[in-house]
């Protein structure tokens, strides 16, 4: 390939195929966490009103075009974060198609014998990379910025959310000096078979790096020794971070979980006072008395606060908060969830150690709350917060 040959420096097939190996482990680590995730879900009660598929999938397009793409949700409600998000989502979706595509262009030809069309656009393709990576950094600072120094008061500052905004920020930066010192080593080296300086500036980021590295002194030898060294850095920070996201079924699963959910989500949703008024909710002691898709939505909340913030009774004073009453409901449901599913078939599992009203903090907060439904209509992966405050308040009446 002109100016740039996959697993340069690096050795195929075999650290390519050990890096391919790696990452099918990896792949199957997350595979397995959401089979294990499926079981704390079918614990809940089953729905009815999945179908029609086809009005279904219908209204998942559109918001997969309104509110992924377009962000427009996002944007109309906090214009800050997001466009932060956007910037995030599409700049690592480009990283992720630039890769995947380049990928399949090399096993195309390495293992079939065939070229496929987008080589032809190899340059424009690092021109992508480069905007991808730029796009996702400026996201990923507006969020270290709005996190750690606005500190809205929604927003908890939480370790696991420094680590990745950290590890995100680490992967490019270290993309961008494997770049530019591939670059250094290739593209700007006149002795190399893949000296290429003319399309080496339309990776403008790569090429800064090179031209830094070389005016400090990099020499083709050194760059390449540096290339690498920091390839399998890249590599195993890249590996690793999707093994810490498997493990931990942490922060970065909404991007599965919140569009399963919105995909599956009650499509009657109650969003208007009027609405609220005439609402219903079953009584909720332990997690069988949810169902799965309530199950599921506690996995999808991404923990925005975006809830809280429109919440008028929280407005006045109240401790009552939709956002920590989700949050609240998942830690219940993952304390919980070990005992049920240890409870052989036929036994009776013993009671919750706490129950729902203790788990989500008192009765105090709950009872302020008034069923406005603002928290449900405000949600960006269509959580029924609402059901589940009315939930738990059943069963303060039913004396449980």
């Amino acid at each position: 390939m002109l100016g740039r040959e996959e697993y340069w420096n690096v050795g195929y097939p075999m650290f390519g195929a050990l890096v391919n190996f790696a990452a099918g482990i990896v792949l199957a680590m997350a595979v397995y966490a959401l089979w294990r995730r499926t079981r704390i879900w079918r614990l809940g009660s089953s729905v009815d009103n999945l179908e029609p598929w086809s009005e279904r999938l219908k209204a998942f397009s559109k918001y997969l075009l309104d509110d992924v793409l377009l962000h427009r949700k996002l944007i109309r409600h906090e214009h800050y974060p997001g466009v932060m998000h956007l910037f995030i989502f599409w700049g690592f979706l480009i990283l992720l198609v630039a890769t995947v595509l380049t990928g399949l262009e090399f096993y195309a030809s390495r293992h079939l014998g065939w070229t496929m069309p987008t080589v032809s656009y190899v340059v424009q393709t690092g021109f992508m990379w480069d905007a991808g990576g730029l796009l996702a950094t400026v996201g990923l600072v507006m969020a270290a910025y709005r996190r750690y120094v606005i500190r809205p008061s929604r927003i908890p500052t939480k370790f696991n959310a420094g680590v990745v905004i950290a590890l995100l920020l680490l992967l490019i930066l270290t993309g961008y000096l494997v770049e530019g010192m591939r670059i250094g080593a290739t593209e700007l080296n006149s002795s190399s078979a893949l000296y290429n300086p003319e399309d080496s500036v339309w990776s403008p980021i790569g090429w800064g790096v090179a031209k830094m590295l070389i005016w400090f002194g990099g020499t083709p030898a050194v760059l390449e020794t540096l290339h690498l060294v920091f390839w399998w850095i890249h590599a195993i920070m890249f590996l690793s971070g999707f093994a810490y996201m498997a493990v931990r079924f942490g922060r970065l699963t909404h991007i599965v979980i919140s569009p399963l959910h919105i995909l599956l989500r009650q499509r009657d949703l109650p969003v208007t006072p009027e609405d609220a008024a005439s609402f219903e909710s079953e009584r909720i002691a332990d997690l069988p008395d949810m169902t799965w898709r309530q199950l599921l939505s506690l996995d999808a909340c991404t923990n925005c606060g975006r809830c809280e913030d429109q919440c008028p009774v929280r407005a006045d004073g109240s401790s009552l908060s939709p956002r920590r009453v989700v949050q609240h409901m998942k830690r219940f449901m993952l304390e919980r969830a070990p005992v049920l599913l240890g409870t052989s078939e036929g036994e009776v599992p013993p009671p919750p150690k706490r129950t729902t009203i203790e788990s989500i903090g008192g009765e105090s907060a709950l009872m302020s709350c008034t069923m406005c439904a603002a928290c449900v209509a405000i949600c960006p992966v269509s959580i029924n917060q609402m059901a589940l405050i009315a939930g738990v308040r059943s069963g303060l009446s039913s004396g449980s």
